[in-house]
């Protein structure tokens, strides 16, 4: 008999492969910008519009839910998280064209520390879109302590999209395994 290996398990039978394949992704989730924050220059915190992505139909998630408060992310369980954001600019005026995002993260619920920043540069059109990504493994030690928000930081007149009915500004956390 051929032995399988699956996160980590061995699998001498057709009948342990359900179980081993139950132990992968247990979580997953997606939130999204539902309104533009415009006029943003200089460093601002994404504080507020945020919501659980509920459309279009068909959309799926995986165990339970993040929690959000004035753009502070909580989460549900402990254990190693990707948090994957898309961030979608427009310039709506101005001669300046960088813009970055940042996440920071707490794992004492009090001191916030940039995990992750990115950056993009726009052409120098009145009208220019980008989109900007950034990624972070976070180890979740505790659903108390452990904590993000993301903020931006630009050159002046920038949007970052948001919509209620589709994915502009969004951020996906996936649970990976246990800490």
């Amino acid at each position: 008999m051929a032995l399988i290996r699956l996160n980590n398990q061995s699998i001498s039978s057709v009948t342990a492969l359900p179980s081993a394949i139950s132990t992968g992704i247990s979580m997953f989730d997606t939130w999204r910008l539902t309104t533009s924050k415009t006029g943003l220059a200089g460093v601002q915190t994404i504080d507020a519009n945020w919501e659980r992505v509920d459309a279009p139909t068909g959309y799926g998630t995986i165990g339970s839910a993040m929690t959000e408060s004035s753009g502070v992310f909580s989460f549900p369980e402990t254990g190693i998280y990707q948090v994957f954001g898309t961030f979608f600019f427009y310039r709506d005026s101005g001669s300046a064209n960088y813009m970055a995002v940042q996440m920071l993260i707490t794992t004492d619920n009090s001191t916030y520390n940039v995990a992750v920043e990115g950056g993009v540069q726009l052409r120098d059109d009145a009208s220019a879109q980008d989109v900007l990504n950034t990624s972070f493994i976070f180890d979740v030690t505790s659903t108390t302590n452990c904590k993000l928000y993301f903020r931006t930081d630009v050159s002046d007149a920038r949007t970052l999209l948001g919509n209620t009915d589709k994915n502009q500004t969004y951020v996906h956390f996936i649970k990976l395994g246990n800490t």
